[in-house]
């Protein structure tokens, strides 16, 4: 009962940051591959994440950037598209989650499959799903950014 009050608190507190939401843009490059991302470096950027948008170009993505390494949980409420996530620990790549599917239609909160790091990261890149076997990344390839 606790989790279900939580996970529901959760999105009622979600929900309410997710309004007049703006992420700021970097330059990200990725195995000599460049790409625009939407930066998530508050909390209410990060509770909005990719919810609700509805594509991603091939070269677009979203990069979490968190103060402190930290184990994370990430979800896919309200995504609309597959997507793959790295995990990253300052600029290296420490593990992957490929093609993360959209949730089921009508699937409840308490329903949807958390994704959990590795190990403590600070960095996390969204990205559209198939771009980590496109770029055929391996784990320890860096990353790079400019705002």
């Amino acid at each position: 009962m606790f989790k279900k009050i939580l996970i529901l608190s959760l999105f009622f507190f979600l929900t309410a940051c997710s309004s007049d939401v703006h992420f700021e843009q970097a330059k990200l490059s990725l195995a000599g591959n460049v790409f625009l991302v939407d930066v998530a470096d508050t909390r209410a950027e990060q509770a909005q994440g990719l919810s609700g948008r509805e594509k991603l170009e091939i070269d677009e993505g979203m990069l979490f950037v968190y103060a402190d390494k930290q184990s994370l949980n990430f979800w896919m409420k309200d995504m609309l598209f597959p997507i793959d996530l790295l995990w990253i620990e300052d600029n290296t790549i420490v593990a992957w989650q490929e093609n993360m599917p959209t949730p089921p239609a009508g699937a409840h909160l308490a329903e949807l499959p958390t994704y959990s790091s590795p190990k403590a990261v600070n960095h996390v890149l969204e990205l559209p799903a198939g771009t980590i076997k496109r770029l055929s990344l391996s784990i320890g390839d860096q990353v790079t950014w400019k705002y």
